[in-house]
């Protein structure tokens, strides 16, 4: 697919970033991010690149979305006749409240400085938001490089998508609610080990 392709284009330049600035990350493209036993050793390691890419990250993050004020807004974008404005504006002023006590009651805080190294790093950083659980009401989390599926197109990102391997006795919990089949007798095998 477009997307694979876009990706095994950029794996060689992001695993020498991270060869860098996090030894042993360049070979999450390898072993699609499930650590084997054995010890990633870099010949020679000097901890500067690591030390600045965590400082820009921790710029980054508290620039674009500081914890303490509100870095999104919603703008509305068709007239409305005056005697309306107020009714509108206070709609919007609910949106919003409502949108960053989403963000603020998440687990968005805990996981921005690792969107923020993967910023720093490779510059392809991407979030993946899904409807969260009895403790938040989103989720949110970094997707490693190894696992983000981008297709480009003429302005910009057409889509994307995230590719990651699970314990196939996760599936069921993982697809429920899905159309998705998994009477395959190998599936089945997977599932019952």
């Amino acid at each position: 697919t477009a997307a694979k392709q876009w990706r095994d284009q950029a794996e060689p330049w992001i695993k020498e970033i991270f060869k860098h600035c996090c030894p042993g990350r360049e070979h999450d493209f390898d072993d699609h991010g499930m650590r084997t036993k054995e010890n990633y050793e870099p010949a020679t390691y000097h901890s500067l690149p690591e030390e600045l890419a965590t400082d820009l990250a921790s710029d980054i993050v508290t620039y674009f979305t500081p914890a303490e004020d509100r870095w999104s807004s919603y703008e509305v974008l068709t007239e409305v006749p005056e005697d309306q404005a107020q009714a509108v504006l206070d709609e919007v002023n609910k949106l919003e409240d409502d949108f960053f006590g989403l963000i603020e009651s998440s687990n968005y805080n805990d996981m921005a400085p690792q969107w923020g190294f993967e910023t720093a790093t490779h510059g392809t950083a991407a979030m993946w938001v899904t409807q969260g659980s009895i403790h938040h009401e989103l989720h949110f989390e970094a997707v490693p490089p190894h696992e983000l599926l981008i297709v480009p197109g003429h302005r910009g990102i057409n889509d994307r998508f995230r590719e990651f391997w699970l314990e196939a006795g996760f599936l069921e919990a993982q697809l429920q609610g899905e159309s998705v089949d998994l009477s395959d007798d190998r599936i089945k095998r997977k599932m019952e080990k």
